[in-house]
């Protein structure tokens, strides 16, 4: 893995697909002083899967709308926020605070760090996902995927990000993730070891159910 420092625009990045859009090292050498991520988060496996159809999901997707996106440079408008991404060896992603060069990483047990960040249509949450490609994961990690709510209060920088959840599972990998609506979202999921273009891939979609 290429060390350096990079901003990414975080939508949905395919797993192994995490292409850099710029650098910028403005940040390097910033401290990481405050965490968005609370020891006392919930981790919950109790939210309900329901399958959906491939057209279920296509339809969520052209339909999801944000007012909260994330430039090419990283910066999230509405926010005093960037996202930045470090490479070397393994894959961090932090948020950072325009302003102060504060920065918090953004957990993720994989070595290829984050796939991806997607604020909800109200953009009042967010989502960080991550995930293995391959069903032997138990040779590395616990789990095979995870996605990580946050929520966004009215407070400055970093302290209106404060973290709500975490959902892990050992059956599946991750595709794609979108929001549906402020409550639930759909996955892109698959069981099989990927390989190459990901032609041997045989997905399945989900509906989850953030309420539950």
């Amino acid at each position: 893995m290429k060390k350096g420092t990079y901003t990414f625009f975080f939508s949905l990045l395919l797993a192994g697909n995490n292409s850099s859009i710029g650098s910028n090292n403005t940040f390097e050498n910033a401290t990481v002083k405050h965490s968005i991520y609370s020891k006392n988060t919930i981790e919950t496996n109790d939210l309900i899967l329901k399958e959906i159809t491939q057209e279920d999901f296509e339809r969520y997707s052209q339909n999801y709308k944000t007012s909260c996106h994330i430039g090419t440079d990283g910066f999230i408008n509405g926010y005093d926020l960037i996202v930045s991404k470090e490479c070397d060896e393994i894959c961090e992603t932090y948020l950072v605070e325009k302003s102060s060069g504060k920065k918090s990483l953004m957990p993720s047990h994989f070595d290829e760090g984050l796939m991806g960040m997607l604020f909800s249509p109200s953009c009042n949450q967010f989502l960080i996902f991550s995930s293995y490609d391959g069903p032997d994961y138990e040779d590395y990690y616990s789990h095979r995927a995870e996605i990580i709510g946050f929520k966004v209060t009215k407070e400055e920088g970093l302290k209106a990000v404060k973290s709500s959840f975490t959902y892990k599972s050992k059956d599946w990998s991750i595709a794609e993730l979108i929001w549906i609506n402020n409550t639930s979202i759909a996955i892109k999921t698959y069981q099989e070891a990927r390989w190459g273009d990901g032609s041997n891939l045989n997905y399945k979609y989900y509906k989850l159910d953030l309420n539950k």
